[in-house]
């Protein structure tokens, strides 16, 4: 992605309810590219969410996000594409006899 202009912007973690859990939250990433402006109001970004554990899809979605509060809350306009991957976790047993 940064090949192609976009660079982190911000990025958060949600808290954990239980302790022992957060280091495995789920995490969003906000993406940006300077040489994309401001569409109107809107501001074109990639956002990744993703957790540590495989306990979240991880999920790449672009789109247009508008600020509609000063306290940092962001609104999709648009949303042009999204990309979800969920994990698989395989547990194989294997046997072996001599």
């Amino acid at each position: 992605m940064s090949k192609l202009g976009w660079e982190p912007f911000s990025a958060s973690q949600r808290k954990s309810r239980k302790d022992e859990d957060a280091m495995f939250t789920k995490h969003l990433i906000r993406l940006r590219n300077n040489e994309v402006g401001k569409i109107g109001d809107s501001i074109p970004e990639v956002v990744l969410t993703n957790s540590h554990d495989g306990r979240n899809a991880f999920t790449l979605h672009a789109g247009l996000f508008r600020l509609v509060c000063s306290n940092g809350l962001v609104i999709a306009d648009t949303t042009f594409e999204q990309v979800k991957i969920k994990y698989f976790i395989l547990k194989m047993k294997k046997k072996f006899t001599l």
